[in-house]
């Protein structure tokens, strides 16, 4: 443990899922931000692990920002990368991260994260690969009612042309 915050590696993380091996948990839901010290092979490693030890537990994790800098840190395409971690396990997307789609909001709120094409194209590549995943909108900051509608037009052709979204939160 650190004082600024913590951290838990591969072993300990697998631990907090074998905590709950007598319970009738269905899901584990993986998000954690952008960290140097997670890298592709930790992410496959883990999703693996996981489901070597409860191969039936559904892997929700990482938003297509954590995506976005681990393929980019792995210097790996989204669509390998994605394949990669489909093959290590994963079964969904979270939404996280979308914020709002405009750019100029998006820059303001969530600068520095995956621009908002970036998140919606690993949305696609997932869903190309027959994986489902979540939507969400960020909303009652500095937006007005035109940055909603453009965010949720986007959303409604991605799934159009997909069907890969489950939920919108």
């Amino acid at each position: 443990k650190r004082e600024d915050g913590w951290e838990l590696d591969l072993d300990q993380m697998l631990d907090l899922v074998k905590k709950y091996d007598d319970k009738p948990v269905t899901e584990v839901h993986i998000v954690g931000g952008v960290l140097p010290q997670y890298d592709f092979d930790f992410y496959t490693s883990l999703f693996s692990s996981i489901k070597k030890h409860r191969p039936e537990l559904h892997v929700k994790a990482l938003t297509p920002v954590e995506y976005h800098y681990i393929f980019k840190k792995a210097k790996i395409s989204y669509a390998d990368g994605m394949k990669a971690m489909l093959e290590s396990g994963l079964d969904s997307l979270p939404g996280g991260g979308a914020e709002i789609f405009d750019e100029e909001i998006h820059k303001e709120i969530a600068g520095g994260k995956c621009t908002p094409s970036q998140w919606l194209e690993i949305h696609e590549i997932w869903h190309n690969l027959g994986q489902r995943s979540n939507a969400t909108m960020l909303y009652g900051h500095v937006e007005k009612y035109n940055h909603r509608i453009d965010h949720l037009e986007r959303l409604r052709t991605l799934q159009d042309k997909t069907g890969g979204f489950q939920t919108f939160i």
